[in-house]
């Protein structure tokens, strides 16, 4: 004689709904983190793409505005501090300074113009650095590109670029290039 009852061990037990969507929402709920997580990943990996290429651009224009300045016989800040004009000593074809020293008559200038840091020498113009700014966005307060050391005859030159570039969406990131270059050109002055 059989058994009547049914075994329930024999028998193959599905999933009910309930477990259906309790595992749902939990796949779920690990997908909204495991997306969020990997979009704040990003923002800060372009924050500070934006951060490291503003303080490249600043430092490279420093240097660059440093190797120039070094050579000058003379230099003439603009009383607003967006502008330079110096003079660079003549040379020979080896490279070395003529004797007596004498200036190349080809005028230079670093200026500031339209947020783009511009050499401009023998009627070329040579960007430096952009997105150069020239007023804090958070005090509002103006930068001076160049500032003189106040003597009657220029022999050091502060110089500050300020770079903002786009980080992480529409922010953007500002970051300062400082450095003082001494002219090592500049002639003496006698009594």
């Amino acid at each position: 004689m059989k058994n009547c009852r049914t075994s329930t061990r024999n028998k193959k037990r599905g999933t009910t709904l309930f477990e259906v969507v309790i595992g749902a929402t939990i796949a779920s709920m690990t997908l909204v983190a495991g997306v969020s997580l990997f979009f704040g990943s990003m923002m800060n990996w372009a924050k500070g793409a934006g951060m490291i290429d503003a303080m490249s651009s600043a430092q490279e224009a420093v240097r660059m505005i440093g190797m120039e300045l070094r050579e000058a016989t003379t230099a003439t800040i603009a009383a607003d501090g967006l502008s330079v004009t110096y003079s660079v000593p003549v040379r020979n074809d080896d490279g070395s300074y003529r004797m007596p020293m004498t200036n190349d008559p080809t005028p230079r200038t670093l200026r500031l113009s339209s947020g783009r840091l511009e050499l401009v020498a023998a009627g070329s113009t040579r960007i430096i650095a952009s997105d150069v700014i020239t007023t804090d966005p958070n005090t509002n307060a103006t930068y001076r590109v160049f500032t003189g050391d106040g003597a009657l005859l220029t022999r050091e030159i502060d110089v500050q670029v300020v770079c903002s570039k786009y980080g992480s969406g529409t922010s953007k990131e500002v970051l300062r290039a400082r450095d003082s270059f001494l002219l090592r050109n500049v002639q003496q002055i006698s009594r």
